[in-house]
């Protein structure tokens, strides 16, 4: 783009396995939105270099576990775990594929991204309070 910042895309496919588990992305040990399953989000961002941590946060239990497994899902225990970092160059896209597990990231090429991407629900990159 003209300003110099690059568009860093982040998103996970619509799968069964994990449809309950949210992440809630952490950008510089800062809250900045959260993927669920079959989402996306964007961020435009100066060339710098960013660190991503992810939590992970159940907001529906799978009906088939066990009440023993579901007992120990219990989201104000939930760790922030270190992803990766990022060298961000000007006026570059990236692509990232959260996968089911905790934080299983994976960069993809635009041509990919973009097919996977189409008809995918756009989260905001906002705020929400006590993450």
């Amino acid at each position: 783009s003209e300003d110099g910042k690059s568009k860093v895309y982040h998103y996970r496919l619509d799968k069964i396995a994990g449809n309950g588990l949210y992440y809630y992305l952490y950008m510089d040990n800062k809250f900045i939105s959260q993927i669920g399953n079959g989402g996306y989000f964007i961020q435009d961002l100066a060339p710098g270099k960013y660190k991503y941590s992810v939590k992970n946060q159940v907001t529906a239990i799978p009906f088939m576990l066990p009440t023993h497994i579901t007992s120990e899902i219990d989201n104000k225990r939930a760790k922030i775990k270190e992803i990766m970092t990022i060298n961000v160059e000007s006026g570059r896209s990236y692509y990232f594929r959260w996968n089911y597990g905790f934080g299983k990231v994976e960069s993809v090429d635009e041509k990919t991204a973009l097919k996977e991407l189409n008809g995918m629900r756009q989260f905001e990159s906002t705020d929400i309070k006590n993450k």
